[in-house]
């Protein structure tokens, strides 16, 4: 059972007033989630971010990656109907998203007769082209983490969510919801450390090579162990 609640997984790291300004959007425009924030433990400005996150739950780690950090969270909010990553470069512009991602996920269990759904939003770059990552609390019983464990370290995450989404048939959009991502790419923000070491060509070579090694390794088990839950519900709904 879960708390029909959404998990917000805010990691940040060397960016205060980025991390202050995603902060401040989720505060302003939430009535249906909870947040979770992690630093990186060599960020100069560790004290301002502890003060930002306030008195909600915060996390301690070295440079492991987003993934791993995404998976540490995910693993330290249990007990919630879904859960995704609100980065430090975005902004939450949508009052009452959270319900709005909550009513989406019933209209499909209503639709489909399962859970097993990954909604996705307005981002102002990829929009209903690529899904930013959400995973319920029924997926994640079956994938055991908000992200494949061993594999990618920052990109390619959202590529993980469109295969598994659209080959099992599980992407609903809603557009109704606007998370504004402020990245270089858009013209939305400067280069800065944290771009280049994850943006660079060498990074992505790496997380694309570590995406296709789980596709040869994970992605039929995954897909197989999704398809028999999605068959269970469609049984267990059948008059």
């Amino acid at each position: 059972m879960h708390n029909g609640r959404i998990a917000v997984l805010l990691p940040s790291r060397f960016r205060p007033a980025g991390l202050r300004r995603a902060a401040e959007s989720w505060r302003a425009h939430s009535v249906e989630s909870d947040i979770v924030f992690g630093f990186q433990e060599d960020d100069p400005d560790l004290a301002e971010n502890v003060a930002i996150a306030g008195g909600y739950p915060h996390h301690l780690f070295e440079n492991i990656g987003l993934a791993a950090k995404a998976n540490a969270l995910c693993e330290a909010m249990p007990g919630y109907a879904g859960y995704m990553i609100l980065n430090d470069d975005q902004i939450i512009h949508t009052p009452g998203w959270d319900r709005v991602l909550l009513d989406a996920i019933d209209e499909f269990e209503r639709d489909r007769g399962h859970r097993l759904v990954i909604p996705h939003w307005r981002d102002g770059i990829h929009d209903e082209r690529l899904p930013q990552g959400f995973v319920t609390a029924e997926l994640l019983a079956i994938t055991q983490s908000y992200l494949p464990r061993g594999y990618m370290r920052h990109l390619f995450t959202d590529n993980y969510f469109k295969f598994i989404g659209e080959t099992c048939g599980m992407l609903r959009y809603v557009p109704e919801v606007f998370i504004e991502h402020l990245h270089f790419v858009n013209g939305k923000a400067k280069p800065d450390a944290n771009y280049a070491e994850t943006q660079n060509s060498v990074a992505y070579r790496r997380d694309e090579a570590q995406f296709r090694r789980w596709m040869n390794e994970g992605a039929l088990p995954m897909m197989a162990a999704i398809f028999a839950e999605i068959r269970l519900r469609l049984q267990a709904r059948a008059p």
